[in-house]
């Protein structure tokens, strides 16, 4: 069928919500697991092959470029994804808007290659900044395709893209390194694997870019957007400025350490928080102009996030030196004071990202960009103190002004919704709780197994962690226990079921 310019690319009526969250559950987190495997079995090879050297290098350009990658959709896809309604012009119109802004930011990468050599002293990075920028010219020509798929809740293609891209960037990566490129193997696999996704998503959606007819309603899509887009830039230029500092004032050695232990840290909240967000925020959405239900399905979602994000932050603490030794090897152990600190703010991590979801749904652009503004000063600000006491001293800083924002931003984001605080909290707090009892009893069975070897401790840890959390939840959470059971994991296709 030939669209034309009035024709709407509808969201799932109401009816149908649950049963998309349903199957766009399963699919999310089969994608995340996938994608996480296959990102920790590269991580393992490559962190074999490669020296901790051409991981600074790489992350001293990341670093930079993670502030670029903000711009990469002019924060479009959400804007997609939220309206109510949106035409084949305005779509095409955004497409290509991302498509020459892609372009744009791929010149400025490269461009600014020789600044990066000028502040770090490292003649390596022009070369991999010019490379590694084509990496924005893919996410632009995805952006839309994926954020349409993402609308329309049709998470099978979208789980599909993401597994095949991330397998052929890794194992490209990994030939790459085993053929002695070094840094350019991190580099190849980044660019191949946003390639492979943006063919993937053209291929598999019903969505096939033209030229657009009109330019009419495209004032409120970009408003919204610019200040999506702006809260991303103001937030990764606080998230990254922690890379720039150890890179330019401790050198790639230390960078790449605290680039893995970051890496590491932000694992429970992609697994937790990340799985949901593709699913939930379409979800809301649909949900926005009935806020009671809207408000249940919100609340139930960050009860599963805490579930799942909480206890594998804490978990990660408490067994962090067998656990680094035993994914990256014993020359990499000086990344683990990094980490601890890392996860003290990785623990509420996951429920302070949900509540980012609710600007988004309701959208508040303007508001978030706004307390990004305040939040990200204040995290700076931390950074600079931190940057004097090396790589651990910007861990700790990090860790403190994240803890002690928590509190603030939720209230913040939870008032401009509507919704009420302590509902959150109440269903959280238990499990925070029965986290922090696994993790005190990991430490327990690190501390007494000095004496076995340390990939038999770390069974051993992992083993009573799992057991002890299951124990807490069945006995202090009943109703999130059967709940768990019926919908086995990760159960959030029950969260917008019983209010549709």
């Amino acid at each position: 069928m030939t669209m034309d310019t009035a024709e709407t690319f509808d969201i799932p009526h109401v009816d149908q919500i649950s049963r998309k969250v349903r199957a766009g559950a399963s699919w999310s987190l089969g994608s995340l697991i996938g994608k996480q495997l296959i990102a920790l079995a590269a991580t393992a090879i490559l962190a074999r092959v490669l020296s901790v050297s051409d991981y600074g290098l790489f992350g001293m350009v990341v670093a930079i470029t993670a502030l670029v990658q903000s711009f990469a959709d002019l924060g479009l896809s959400w804007a997609t994804i939220q309206q109510k309604e949106i035409t084949r012009s305005q779509i095409d119109s955004l497409f290509f808007i991302n498509v020459f802004s892609g372009l744009l930011l791929w010149a400025t990468c490269a461009f600014s290659g020789r600044y990066l050599v000028a502040f770090y002293h490292q003649r390596e990075l022009a070369g991999i900044a010019s490379l590694l920028g084509a990496s924005f010219f893919f996410a632009g020509c995805s952006a839309q395709p994926r954020a349409l798929l993402q609308r329309q809740m049709r998470f099978k293609e979208i789980t599909l893209s993401d597994q095949w891209s991330t397998l052929v960037g890794a194992v490209l990566g990994i030939t790459a390194a085993l053929s002695g490129l070094g840094y350019w193997a991190l580099v190849l696999q980044m660019v191949t694997q946003q390639f492979v996704s943006a063919v993937l998503l053209l291929a598999l959606g019903d969505y096939r870019p033209r030229f657009p007819r009109t330019l009419h309603g495209l004032a409120g899509l970009l408003s919204f957007g610019g200040y999506i887009a702006g809260y991303g830039a103001i937030n990764y230029f606080s998230r990254n400025l922690d890379n720039v500092l150890v890179g330019r004032f401790c050198g790639p050695e230390q960078l790449g350490y605290y680039s893995r232990a970051y890496f590491l840290m932000t694992l429970p909240t992609v697994l937790a928080s990340g799985m949901l967000a593709g699913v939930m925020i379409p979800a809301l959405s649909a949900l926005q102009h009935d806020h009671q239900r809207m408000a249940s399905a919100f609340s139930r979602s960050v009860r599963w996030i805490g579930l799942l994000g909480c206890p594998a932050a804490i978990g990660l603490a408490a067994c962090a030196p067998d656990f680094v030794r035993f994914v990256y090897g014993s020359k990499w152990m000086p990344l683990v004071p990094i980490l601890l600190w890392l996860c003290l703010a990785g623990a509420l991590q996951p429920v302070q990202t949900a509540v980012g979801w609710l600007y988004v749904v309701t959208g508040r652009g303007r508001a978030m960009f706004l307390i990004g503004l305040v939040t990200s000063s204040l995290t700076v600000g931390a950074f600079l103190v931190g940057i004097g006491y090396g790589a651990v001293g910007v861990a700790r800083a990090y860790a403190l002004v994240n803890t002690c924002l928590a509190l603030p931003v939720m209230f913040i984001g939870h008032r401009l919704a509507g919704l009420q605080l302590r509902k959150t909290l109440t269903g959280v707090a238990p499990i925070l709780f029965a986290a922090l009892v696994m993790g005190l009893c990991v430490l327990f069975i690190r501390l007494l197994g000095q004496s076995i070897d340390f990939r038999a401790r770390l069974a051993l840890e992992v083993a009573v962690g799992v057991g002890v959390y299951l124990l807490c939840i069945r006995v202090g959470i009943p109703s999130m226990w059967y709940e768990m059971a019926r919908q086995l994991l990760p159960g959030v296709s029950a969260v917008v079921e019983a209010n549709s």
